[in-house]
């Protein structure tokens, strides 16, 4: 009888210290990870008016980030109440190098001040679940005023990313000067596109906020 409780102990000792031993490896290993996410500068595309997984898509596909199956990129689907569905990751498949960051807005017809809102929990998003400490920028059309507009009203802090570059391809900073364009385009980002808008003179007034740490 006393043998058996010797054996029951050391059996729970053993057990215990298997337990102990394990939860220390993946702690290591879990901030050894959080530290290489930390090294990645992801470039986060945002597509423009009507914009759909295919704005960007394919051409992330020819850079590779799709290659063998393997999802190098991350893509997050903002969802029109804010939810973010989030597939792919950073860094999980390339131990070393930058990554990729598709934003795709479940709503694509929102308004620009929404837009700037579902970019801030995204990137919200990256810098508390992937340690991601430092972004580049690419926006296409509106997608750019959404970036810009972003950076005007987002404070650089360690709740955020901190932005680094911006690229923006045929953003129409000034407006879409075309009366027939707006003649079927009545939503609200369409709204935010014509010339004058309230939306684009608060880009314009605001522009002194934007961050000194990016480069356009």
């Amino acid at each position: 009888m006393q043998k058996a409780k010797i054996l029951g102990l050391l059996a729970a000792v053993l057990i215990i210290s298997a337990a102990v031993l394990g939860i220390y490896f993946w702690k290591t290993q879990e901030k050894s990870e959080a530290k290489v996410k930390e090294t990645i500068i992801p470039t986060v595309f945002v597509h423009g008016y009507k914009g759909t997984v295919n704005s960007f898509g394919h051409m992330l596909n020819r850079f590779g980030y799709e290659s063998g199956g393997k999802k190098i990129a991350m893509r997050i689907v903002v969802a029109e109440n804010g939810e973010l569905d989030v597939s792919g990751g950073i860094g999980k498949y390339e131990k070393d190098g930058d990554s990729a960051v598709q934003i795709l807005f479940e709503d694509n017809r929102a308004s620009l001040a929404r837009q700037t809102i579902w970019l801030q929990k995204a990137m919200r998003y990256l810098r508390e679940y992937e340690q991601v400490k430092t972004i580049n920028f690419v926006g296409h059309s509106m997608g750019g005023l959404a970036i810009l507009s972003y950076l005007e009203k987002t404070p650089v802090d360690a709740a955020y990313p901190v932005p680094q570059k911006f690229i923006a391809i045929a953003t129409p900073f000034a407006g879409i000067d075309k009366a027939n364009y707006f003649k079927l385009q009545k939503d609200p980002a369409a709204h935010d596109l014509k010339v004058g808008s309230a939306a684009l003179q608060l880009l314009v007034k605001e522009k002194l906020a934007s961050p000194k740490t990016f480069k356009f």
